[in-house]
């Protein structure tokens, strides 16, 4: 009796004698059959890029901090701040410390490229001194009929990542079976099955691309291998949180990766880890930790983990995340792309003697935004 035909990916027939067919269209959904991490994230399959090597501007924002540079801080009586180059403070605005306890507030009345004249004790405020290296907010103040004042545009940062082409195995229909009067559906089911094994390869192969890719030294040729970079590789590269303190992946280590990914302007949303941290996960007080009772990730229970910074993150567990490891990111800010046209798609391969054999490879580019804001935690229990 013929096994049922596998859904949509019956429809591809591989005696048509086409030489290359696009399957992305048909081959898509088999990215989810489990809610791993790529279908946490999300993969832009209707968004190419045009080239192999995928350029992005990355908008800058204007600093909103600034730091103090004046050997032995300040008393409470000071009224000169000796601050770094490039801190963009304006005479009117309001600073003030951001370590605990303090509740000063100054105002600016005239700043140099290092140094800040200011009044201390804004509004009845109380003085405290101020430490060197201290992280100073700005509150940015204008007053009536203001000029437009200084330009502190920012140019955007350009960056870019190659594509990588990423094949699976290969479809193999022998010349037995060919010519074996087999029923139509019969015959399709058999390529099906064979498609969705391959399909499922290639999520392996994109998620592990996804987290350990390195980029290559240049964008390749018929004789040298092209590679995109992966979250590893921008963490390492882009100044990202990488922690490779042997410890517990408890909630304080969580909290102080994540502080320090805050720091840089952005909230982290998921948390992937491998199968090895779920029991350190589960042992996270309950009282800062969600179960979706309803969802699984790779035979795990769902959990979103409140932070102290307040944001949650979503936890997933996938088993290509090496054994101590996690990444914790925003993950509206990574987007798997294809080369236009080369997403999944089916090339005939030379065949055997007794058999046809179709080949099927995708080629794809991870675009990543503030990879200063990955943190990548190894060496972990």
């Amino acid at each position: 009796m013929a096994l049922a035909a596998a859904g949509p990916f019956a429809s591809f027939d591989v005696t048509d004698g086409a030489q290359q067919r696009d399957i992305s269209p048909v081959l898509e959904d088999a990215i989810y059959f489990d809610l791993n991490l790529l279908s946490a994230m999300g993969v832009s399959l209707g968004n190419p890029v045009f080239d192999n090597r995928h350029y992005w501007n990355e908008e800058q924002l204007n600093a909103s901090t600034l730091t103090v540079d004046d050997s032995g801080g300040l008393s409470t009586s000071d009224t000169t701040m000796g601050v770094e180059s490039g801190h963009g403070a304006e005479i009117g605005d309001l600073l003030y410390d951001l370590v605990s306890a303090s509740t000063e507030v100054v105002q600016v009345t005239a700043t140099a490229a290092t140094s800040l004249t200011i009044v201390r004790a804004y509004n009845s405020t109380t003085a405290v001194s101020i430490a060197d290296d201290a992280t100073i907010g700005i509150i940015r103040s204008e007053q009536e009929g203001s000029d437009i004042g200084g330009d502190f545009s920012l140019n955007p940062t350009v960056r870019s990542n190659f594509t990588s082409i990423i094949p699976a195995h290969d479809l193999l229909v022998s010349g037995t079976q060919i010519a074996r009067r087999m029923a139509t559906n019969e015959l399709e089911d058999f390529v099906a099955r064979q498609l969705a094994a391959r399909a499922l390869e290639l999520r392996i192969s994109w998620t592990r691309a996804l987290l350990y890719s390195e980029i290559s030294a240049s964008a390749g040729s018929d004789s040298v291998y092209r590679t995109m970079g992966g979250l590893r590789y921008w963490a390492r590269s882009a100044s990202g949180v990488v922690d490779s303190t042997s410890e517990a992946t408890g909630y304080s280590d969580l909290n102080g990766n994540n502080k320090s990914v805050v720091d840089k302007g952005v909230f982290p949303s998921l948390l992937a880890i491998g199968t090895d941290l779920v029991g350190s996960i589960s042992g996270i007080d309950s009282s800062v930790r969600r179960l979706r009772e309803s969802d699984t990730t790779v035979g795990y229970v769902v959990q979103d983990i409140l932070l102290s910074q307040g944001n949650m993150v979503q936890v997933v567990v996938d088993s290509r995340v090496k054994t101590g490891d996690y990444f914790m990111w925003d993950a509206g800010k990574s987007e798997l792309r294809p080369l236009d046209g080369r997403g999944m798609f089916v090339i005939a391969a030379r065949d055997f003697a007794d058999a046809q054999k179709r080949r099927v490879i995708s080629e794809m580019t991870l675009e990543q935004r503030n990879p200063e804001a990955i943190a990548y935690a190894y060496a972990k229990s």
